[in-house]
C-alpha cells in the first residue's frame, strides 16, 4: 500500500532537516525574546531601586524640615519669652517669612546660573546680560518687600524689646543652622570618600605597593 503523505521525492531525512531548520529561527527568536525580558526585568529594577532611593531621600528632608521646625520654634519661644497667645500668632508669620526666603533662594540660584551661562558664551549681547540682570534686581526688591511685610506684622504681635531679641535669634539660628548643615555635608563627603577608597583594588604587593 503507498503512502501519499509525502511529496513527490520527498525523503523522511528531507522532512527532518526541513523541521530542523524551521525549529532553528524560532530558538533565534526565543532566545532574543529571553535576552530582552531580562534586560527589560534589569531596567525596571534598577529604576524601582532608584525610585525608592529617591523617595527615601525626599522623607528624609521632610523630616529634616520637620524636625528644624519644630527646633526653631522651639528656642524662640525661649529667647522671646513668648506667651501662649504670641506664640499661636508669630509661628504662622515665621513659617511663611522661611518659606519665602527659601523660595526666594532657589530662584537667586537659578537666575545665578542662567546669569553664568551668558557670561560663558561670548556671544552674548549686552542687551541680554542688562535683561537678565533686571530680572535678578526685580527678584530681589519682590523679596524684599514680602518679607518686610512679614517682618511688620510680627512686629505688631511682639513688644519692643521682643522684636530686637527676634531679630538678634534669627540671625543666630540661621548661622547656627547652617554650620550645622555644612558639618553634615562634610560629613557626607567623607563618607562617600571612604566608600570609594573601600571599593578600589589595593596595589599589586599590598598597600605599600611592595
Amino acid at each position: 500500500m503507498m503512502c501519499h503523505d509525502q511529496g513527490p521525492g520527498e525523503t523522511p531525512v528531507m522532512k527532518r532537516r526541513s523541521t530542523i531548520q524551521r525549529r532553528q529561527p524560532m530558538k533565534r527568536n526565543l532566545a532574543t525574546i529571553l535576552i530582552a525580558s531580562i534586560l527589560l526585568i534589569f531596567c525596571v529594577s534598577l529604576l524601582s531601586a532608584q525610585e525608592k532611593e529617591q523617595f527615601r531621600q525626599q522623607r528624609r528632608e521632610r523630616e529634616l524640615k520637620e524636625t528644624i521646625k519644630v527646633y526653631m520654634y522651639f528656642k524662640m519661644k525661649g529667647a522671646l519669652d513668648l506667651t501662649q497667645e504670641q506664640e499661636e500668632g508669630i509661628i504662622p508669620k515665621v513659617e511663611e517669612m522661611e518659606m519665602t526666603r527659601h523660595r526666594f533662594i532657589e530662584e537667586r540660584q537659578g537666575l545665578l546660573q542662567g546669569l553664568g551661562s551668558l557670561l560663558d558664551d561670548p556671544k552674548t549681547s549686552d542687551e541680554a546680560i542688562i535683561r537678565e540682570l533686571g530680572l535678578f534686581k526685580k527678584l530681589e526688591e519682590n523679596h524684599r518687600k514680602e518679607e518686610d511685610s512679614i517682618i511688620s506684622q510680627i512686629n505688631e504681635i511682639l513688644t519692643p524689646r521682643q522684636r530686637a531679641k527676634f531679630l538678634i535669634f534669627m540671625v543666630d539660628f540661621r548661622r547656627e543652622l547652617q554650620d550645622k548643615i555644612d558639618n553634615v555635608r562634610r560629613m557626607q563627603e567623607n563618607d562617600q570618600m571612604r566608600r570609594r577608597r573601600a571599593l578600589e583594588p589595593n596595589p599589586p604587593g599590598g598597600d605599600d605597593g611592595y
